[in-house]
């Protein structure tokens, strides 16, 4: 992550999210220096990384939140989400420092979220977490839903949780997983707030959500993704609150996994998207640019 990182340096805001779970950085630990592969010291890279500033002094390799063990975050008590968090803070301080500060960013480990998480984030310093785009088109009062391998491959919605306004304009695109993601651009592309509302008192917190896109996401981990692509949807954006078009996906994905994706075609993204005009950043940011309303 370190080397691909350096490769967007002449970017002035472009970098990376990374999750780094706590029993991760645990096992790589106890291999290092016992395994071919791992060598003592494994942890310098990222150090090193999370010095580098975007042109608003943000890390450019922002490490988030993430549940210690890899835990389903909305399925666990209050309490035992709090030291989840707690554990994988202290990893991370222990093992990476706290200059820069810890990451005030969360991913829910398999995109699991729950407005019930919003005070137990808030309870250890996080101000925004990943969701689906996916998830927040659904509930929009015009969501055009297609059941089956042109659509989703899911429950149909609850239509009590259909809360968002019609939205006009969708992106529908097949990958290769059978099924047809459809987003509403700009708005599932967009930084939003959640609102928790607790049952017993009526007192309302809310966190910013950061919709990552789910079928660009898939693109960038299967292949060669092109900043051309992001054409269908340019054309809704809006420039008082751009899109953010987040790409989520795990390290071991089969071409995301590998050399050519870190080395070579994170930067031939970045620079081919700067030069159609768009701005590589990260979400850090993108939210100090473009803070969320209240």
């Amino acid at each position: 992550p370190r080397d691909s990182v350096q490769t967007i340096l002449g970017l002035p805001n472009a970098g990376a999210q990374l999750t780094y779970s706590g029993s991760l950085i645990e096992n790589v630990n106890s291999l290092s220096g016992n395994l071919s592969g791992y060598y003592s010291g494994w942890q310098n890279s990222f150090i090193q990384a999370r010095q580098w500033t975007t042109s608003g002094g943000k890390p450019r390799l922002d490490m988030v939140n993430f549940t210690h063990h890899h835990s389903l975050a909305p399925l666990q008590t209050t309490r035992t989400v709090q030291m989840e968090l707690l554990l994988h803070q202290h990893m991370m301080a222990q093992r990476f420092g706290t200059n820069p500060p810890l990451s005030k960013g969360f991913f829910p480990t398999e995109m699991a979220f729950s407005e019930r998480l919003i005070p137990v984030l808030k309870s250890v310093g996080i101000e925004w977490a990943v969701v689906s785009g996916n998830h927040l088109s659904r509930v929009c009062a015009d969501f055009p839903l297609v059941l089956g391998s042109g659509g989703d491959n899911t429950q149909p919605l609850n239509l009590a949780d259909v809360l968002n306004p019609a939205q006009g304009y969708y992106y529908r695109v097949s990958i290769d997983r059978g099924c047809s993601p459809c987003n509403a651009a700009p708005f599932a592309y967009t930084p939003h707030r959640a609102q928790y509302v607790d049952p017993y008192t009526g007192a309302v917190q809310t966190l910013v959500v950061v919709p990552s896109a789910m079928e660009f996401s898939w693109f960038d981990g299967y292949r060669n993704l092109g900043a051309n692509e992001l054409a269908p949807i340019a054309s809704q954006n809006n420039p008082s609150r751009p899109m953010l078009v987040l790409m989520a996906h795990d390290g071991d994905n089969a071409y995301g996994g590998g050399y050519s994706y870190y080395m070579e075609s994170v930067q031939n993204f970045c620079y081919g998207a700067a030069a159609l005009g768009y701005n590589p950043t990260t979400v850090e940011q993108y939210l100090s640019q473009f803070p969320v309303p209240a």
